[in-house]
């Protein structure tokens, strides 16, 4: 992940006993031009940005969508706030 014309915010984690818990997550800014690489199970979701718009190079080793990925929509009660 290469943020290209903006800092933008990740949160990552990791699952605990193979559970999503908004307690294993962490926020970080990540400034334009720093190159971000995630390890295989470590969780992530969506990048945020500061403008409307920001280009974020994204590459994924191949069958990425086919074996790694796992959607989860947050309820209301997990969900949280970055502040900053």
């Amino acid at each position: 992940m290469l943020p290209l014309d903006d800092d933008i915010v990740i949160y990552v984690g990791t699952l605990h006993r193979r559970e999503l818990s908004t307690e294993n997550l962490r926020a970080f800014r990540i400034p334009k031009g720093t190159f971000v690489r995630l390890n295989s199970y470590i969780i992530h979701g969506t990048q945020f940005c500061s403008k409307p718009e920001a280009h974020i190079l994204i590459m994924l080793t191949e069958r990425t969508f086919g074996n790694d990925i796992v959607f989860k929509m947050l309820s209301e009660e997990e969900q949280v706030e970055v502040v900053g």
